[in-house]
């Protein structure tokens, strides 16, 4: 399906035909980020579920494993829970999974489906859209939007690659060449954008 995927409960009307994930997919070039006018816009919320195979969010459906809360985040979650949910349930293994107990910061792990911020060193950040670390919308727009909005969300997507990278964790940047205060660019400096300053 290509376009607008916003009913996403099946897996041929979800984004990618990943089963309950909603989003609008790059019509102009196929599969790609390529700018900010051409990009693929992901559904994101403004608070992680609370997901575990105990005392959590369960993402295995009826019809499979699924996004609980229809996001890219939540769909990485669903094997990935112990990083980007809020506290609360367990792994497979009985370890305590999450962010920590809130969307608010200090957090445990980078949060994801959290909205950005439009102050501060978050501020630059939301004036344009960055391809290279896109970001998830709280609703699924009609078109691809070419600028930032005020409820623009972190998505694992911002910093992860979906199927590999040159650099550890998947990543989409070299953080050992990143120093906080020694100046550079990408990675973690797109948001946050003051810690790159001398």
């Amino acid at each position: 399906m290509d376009g607008k995927c916003d009913t996403a409960d099946s897996v041929a009307n979800s984004y990618r035909f990943l089963l309950g994930v909603k989003g609008l997919e790059n019509t102009t070039d196929k599969w790609q980020n390529k700018d900010a006018s051409s990009h693929n816009e992901h559904f994101g919320e403004t608070t992680p579920p609370v997901l575990g195979c105990s005392g959590g969010v369960s993402c295995h459906g009826s019809s499979g494993v699924t996004s609980p809360n229809n996001t890219i985040s939540g769909f990485c979650g669903t094997c990935h829970g112990n990083f980007h949910t809020l506290s609360g349930g367990t792994d497979y293994g009985g370890t305590s999974v999450g962010i920590g107990s809130t969307n608010s910061s200090p957090f445990q792990r980078h949060p994801c489906d959290i909205l950005i911020k439009n102050s501060g060193e978050y501020e630059a950040a939301k004036r344009t859209y960055n391809a290279q670390a896109p970001v998830g919308r709280t609703t699924v727009p009609e078109n691809v939007i070419t600028g930032a909005t005020a409820n623009d969300v972190v998505t694992c997507l911002s910093c992860h690659a979906a199927h590999a990278s040159n650099y550890p964790d998947m990543l989409k940047w070299d953080y050992d060449t990143m120093v906080a205060g020694g100046g550079g660019s990408g990675g973690g400096f797109t948001c946050h954008t003051e810690k790159d300053n001398p």
